[in-house]
């Protein structure tokens, strides 16, 4: 209740009714409400259309079955995928994080509830182990990308080294003698790396021992050459080219050394 004035200077009081009392909460209400009612139909519609184009289906194209089997079996525990969720790019990189075998992959939304997923595998070029029990595989880049598995076989070369940044060096040799000279590729068992030198065991007791340095490359070439030529071309050798200006050649097999 307000008071006002009268002739003799005394406050009477003056009846406030209540919608005077009611006006500021009013206002406020009229400025406040109507955005949140906006806000709430839109989370209510967006919420309604990320149960209206979910994911629930899908087409995997790839030409590894069991990859194939695998991105499959990865979208069915994803499922179902609500509208941001089945984002092509978002479910490319998840597929890609939890499946290392994939090399590329592409994924396209066919609306309203499909995926369509292109992909390919990884190639192995090799095994690493860097000596603390682990077999891994190795790719083409040299990247390291998962651990061989429970009784999976494979015929490749085996890369012993602790350095991990000598890995891709390596890997980039090995495509370069299978561009070369595939047959030395198949016939090769292990590279071991260390202390600033290589060693690459080939089949037959055949053996190359390096340094590991920016002629490494050129240095290959040039045994490859030396072993092609008539004195040495059909036989089993160990070539030691440590030395920068003299190399030592012997004659091996198995275990059998003649100098």
């Amino acid at each position: 209740m307000a008071r006002r004035r009268n002739g003799g200077n005394r406050m009477k009081p003056v009846a406030v009714g209540w919608r005077q009392r009611m006006a500021a909460p009013l206002a406020l209400l009229r400025r406040v409400v109507p955005p949140l009612l906006l806000v709430a139909a839109a989370a209510v519609g967006l919420w309604q259309l990320n149960g209206a184009l979910a994911v629930d289906r899908w087409q995997v194209r790839c030409d590894d079955k069991a990859l194939r089997a695998a991105i499959s079996a990865r979208l069915e525990q994803m499922a179902p995928l609500g509208f941001v969720a089945g984002y092509p790019a978002l479910v490319a990189r998840r597929l890609a994080r939890l499946e290392p075998d994939i090399a590329t992959i592409e994924v396209v939304r066919v609306l309203p509830n499909r995926l369509r997923v292109r992909a390919t595998i990884r190639q192995p070029v090799a095994l690493w182990t860097g000596g603390d029990g682990r077999v891994m595989l190795v790719d083409g880049a040299g990247a390291i990308y998962r651990p061989l598995r429970r009784g999976e076989a494979r015929d490749l070369p085996l890369l012993r080294v602790r350095d991990r940044a000598l890995v891709p060096s390596l890997a980039r040799l090995l495509d370069h003698l299978r561009a070369k000279r595939p047959q030395l590729t198949a016939a090769m068992s292990e590279m071991i790396a260390g202390d600033g030198q290589l060693r690459i065991n080939l089949a037959r007791g055949a053996q190359w021992r390096l340094p590991l340095d920016d002629a490494l490359v050129s240095r290959v070439d040039h045994i490859i050459a030396l072993l092609g030529e008539r004195p040495w071309r059909h036989g089993v050798w160990k070539v030691d080219a440590r030395l920068r200006d003299r190399w030592f050649i012997r004659a091996g097999s198995g275990d059998r050394e003649v100098i």
